[in-house]
């Protein structure tokens, strides 16, 4: 049983320890018995970042991504394909590809009005912080090989 209408009514819990001491840690969440209870603010709360979607950034932020990471790539990748390119196909466009990448993960992690630009409305840096970091550590590291490869 829970409150979340457009969810599946019928919620299995997989373990591989005994199913009474499941069900006895989930009863003293208080699971079961707030079913009937009214909504609480946190609950309400809650529910609202449910409906907008599980990915706390705003469907346009998505977009723009995709299609800029994308043409980036194609930018270096396409002349290699053709074969205009002696050179492997790590130049200009992975190299900003990766910078944007990284500066968008640093401006996320710094700045407020930043993050009002690319989040859903009730998403804080809380909700993205560690994918933030780990994004900016994986980008800046390959930032700086594909810079030096470039270069050389």
């Amino acid at each position: 049983l829970h409150r979340v209408e457009n969810y599946n009514q019928h919620v299995v819990f997989w373990t591989m320890t005994d199913p009474e001491f499941v069900i006895s840690e989930i009863k003293k969440t208080g699971f079961l018995e707030k079913t009937n209870f009214p909504l609480t603010e946190k609950d309400l709360t809650i529910v609202q970042q449910q409906k907008q979607g599980g990915f706390p950034l705003k469907p346009f932020v998505k977009i723009v991504v995709i299609v800029v990471w994308n043409a980036l790539f194609l930018y270096d990748f396409i002349p290699f394909f053709l074969g205009n390119n002696e050179k492997p196909p790590f130049g200009t466009g992975v190299c900003t590809a990766l910078g944007l990448l990284f500066t968008t993960a640093l401006l996320t992690l710094i700045s407020g009005d930043f993050r009002k630009l690319i989040l859903k409305e009730g998403r804080t840096l809380e909700d993205i912080k560690k994918s933030a970091i780990f994004i900016l550590l994986i980008s800046g590291i390959m930032f700086t090989a594909f810079l030096t490869f470039a270069l050389s």
